[in-house]
């Protein structure tokens, strides 16, 4: 749903959709930008390059290049040393929030804590059952 804001970038209104976070003339910007990385990481000899070295080299600043890289403006396939923090561990990733072995440890422990929960709940049915059994005996 389309909707009035302040531009996060500008402080200038623009109207907020599900394609863009800031104002048009903020967009173009980082539009511009986004071309200035590509132009940097295209040629062969950039390809293995680092964030720090494409915001050296471009002067887009690592928040930038790695807001590109969470939003999928920028693709990152081809260049593996672009990527932003696993907010799990600080290892670098390309895509998602954590690494898989970040992710691997959250599943494991949910998947423990699931298992908590259901022996406690059998244990408390069980319990239940036996003071049922205790009270009608009574």
């Amino acid at each position: 749903m389309d909707q009035l804001a302040n531009c996060p970038e500008c402080d200038g209104l623009y109207i907020r959709n599900a394609f863009r976070d800031t104002c048009a003339a903020c967009y173009k910007k980082e539009e511009e930008l986004l071309n200035t990385i590509y132009q940097f990481i295209r040629k062969r000899q950039n390809r293995m390059a680092t964030v720090e070295q494409v915001t050296i080299a471009t002067g887009v600043s690592e928040k930038q290049i790695q807001k590109f890289i969470q939003q999928g403006r920028l693709r990152v396939r081809e260049f593996p040393n672009l990527g932003y923090s696993c907010s799990g561990c600080g290892a670098l990733i390309q895509a998602g929030s954590m690494c898989e072995n970040c992710l691997r440890g959250f599943e494991h422990e949910l998947h423990a804590i699931k298992e908590m929960e259901e022996r406690s709940k059998q244990a408390n049915q069980e319990g239940n059952s036996t003071y049922r059994a205790k009270k009608s005996m009574s």
